[in-house]
This record gives C-alpha cells, sequence and structure tokens, in this order.
C-alpha cells in the first residue's frame, strides 16, 4: 500500500513539474517566432528549414534508389543464374 501512495505522489509532481516548466518564460517562443514576416533574420530561419528538409529528402530518395538498384541487379542475376541453369541441364540431355 505504501508503494502505491508513492507512485501517486511521484506523478503528482512530475504532473505539477510539467505544468510549471510549460507556463514558464523560458518555454516561450522566442523573438525570431514573434518577429516580423519581412526580417532578414526570420527569412534565414525559414530558409534554413527548407534546406534542411530538402537535404532529408534528398538522402531518403537517394537511400531508396541505392535500394532499389541492389533489389533490380539481384533479380538479373538470379535470371540470369536459372536461365544458365536450365541450358546446361539440356545440353547434358542431349549428349
Amino acid at each position: 500500500m505504501m508503494k502505491m501512495k508513492k507512485v501517486r505522489v511521484d506523478l503528482f509532481m512530475a504532473a505539477l513539474m510539467v505544468g510549471w516548466l510549460s507556463f514558464s518564460p523560458v518555454a516561450a517562443a522566442c523573438s525570431v517566432c514573434f518577429g516580423n514576416q519581412e526580417d532578414p533574420m526570420v527569412q534565414g530561419a525559414a530558409n534554413g528549414v527548407l534546406f534542411m528538409v530538402g537535404v532529408t529528402y534528398a538522402m531518403l530518395l537517394g537511400m531508396g534508389a541505392f535500394v532499389a538498384t541492389w533489389f533490380v541487379r539481384s533479380r538479373r542475376i538470379r535470371t540470369v543464374h536459372s536461365v544458365d541453369a536450365v541450358q546446361d541441364d539440356t545440353t547434358r540431355d542431349i549428349e
């Protein structure tokens, strides 16, 4: 029973701390977010975000293309080997 009481106190303290931190001035948005839309600092931040999103998508597309290339190559190799095996079997039957 004592353990259950401790868990409740811990949960209450955690909820109290989260509430306190979420309403503190430190958690407020920076001056760039509240600034003028035409300010060079805001435009630079927006361009930086777009650049990082572009880099992320480029990396994901590059990895996808790499995996697709390996998949296509493995299918081609498998097909060539299976055709060679069939040809070997037919030439043995003829001899």
